[in-house]
């Protein structure tokens, strides 16, 4: 049916057909039918007028013919390929084996559906561009390439895996890992340059990679402890535990900005790094009740303070290493 239908189920359109009872990803509706993943659209505002599904298996991005349909378990034909207007659908009609981005591609967001079986991988040199409509990942696999994965809107995992890629993980909007997925930091840096929430729910926190806070002026939030292989805040940029507990790696703790370690939501911070401590001159470190650890298992690792006064004094230290400091 082409009818316009309210919210409420009416048909606005003035004829008697009546609205469907499921939606496109089969859940059952009582009202009015939508056009894509309901979770999606609900939280992410999909692009639902320029939905394209991925269907028949493994293939190339590129291959609309074969591969990119309108609707979920539709026919590919040939101009489908998504644009940068484009929500993309990865569900359980797509089909399993890879799918592979095979060029460089810019979307409005990404969407993986519980039922998706199959990998997305971001082939060599290509970049992948996500917009404001975000990436959201309930299922299925995405292995990152060798280029930069930029997403301008949240970055979600439910399920699944994720592994970045070997270039720069870019996200502007919040960042959450669920329970029990699996994120692979790759060898690439995740740059946060948004204001945003960052929560990791996964048991013992996942590592994920070296972290850059900020393009200037971001903030990031923590809603959970954070543990990250290194952790960079630049200038005019802000890093807020809240309370929460951080781990860094042998990459060390470097501060151009603002680390803000007050106590909240999480209680008293205890921050721990296996490298440096660095904060400018002109950075600042909040310390009010936070304990800060230096647990190297070798080496000797430099701490900088930047100065003497409140905005680089520290509060408890404890040295637990097999180095020095």
């Amino acid at each position: 049916s082409n009818n316009l239908w309210g919210t409420d189920g009416t048909d606005l359109s003035g004829d008697s057909e009546q609205p469907e009872t499921n939606d496109i990803d089969l859940e059952a509706r009582a009202a009015a039918p939508d056009i894509g993943a309901d979770e999606y659209n609900a939280a992410y505002g999909g692009s639902g007028g320029a939905s394209r599904y991925w269907v028949v298996g493994a293939g190339n991005w590129s291959d609309d013919d074969n591969h990119w349909a309108t609707a979920s378990g539709g026919a590919a034909a040939d101009g489908n390929l998504p644009t940068s207007s484009s929500t993309v659908y990865f569900d359980g009609s797509s089909g399993g084996g890879t799918a592979t981005i095979d060029s460089d591609i810019t979307v409005a967001g990404v969407y993986f559906d519980s039922a998706f079986t199959g990998t997305l991988t971001q082939g060599a040199g290509n970049y992948i561009v996500v917009n404001t409509s975000s990436w959201y990942q309930d299922g299925g696999t995405f292995t990152g390439g060798s280029d930069t994965i930029d997403i301008n809107g949240a970055f979600t995992v439910n399920a699944g895996t994720f592994t970045a890629s070997s270039a720069t993980l870019s996200v502007a909007g919040d960042f959450t890992l669920a329970a029990g997925v699996d994120f692979n930091k790759g060898t690439g840096t995740l740059l946060l340059d948004g204001d945003l929430t960052y929560t990791d729910s996964t048991a013992g926190g996942t590592d994920v990679g070296a972290v850059v806070i900020g393009t200037s002026p971001d903030t990031t939030d923590l809603s959970t402890d954070f543990t990250a292989s290194a952790l960079t805040v630049n200038f005019g940029d802000v890093f807020n535990t809240n309370g929460y507990d951080v781990d860094v790696g042998t990459g060390g703790i470097t501060v151009y900005g603002t680390l803000d370690a007050t106590n909240g939501a999480g209680g008293n911070s205890r921050i721990q790094t296996a490298g440096h401590w660095y904060v400018a001159s002109t950075g600042t470190f909040t310390a009010d009740t936070s304990t800060i650890t230096f647990d190297a298992t070798s080496g000797t690792h430099t701490v900088t303070f930047g100065g003497t006064d409140a905005d680089h004094d520290l509060n408890d230290v404890i040295v637990n290493d097999a180095g020095g400091c």
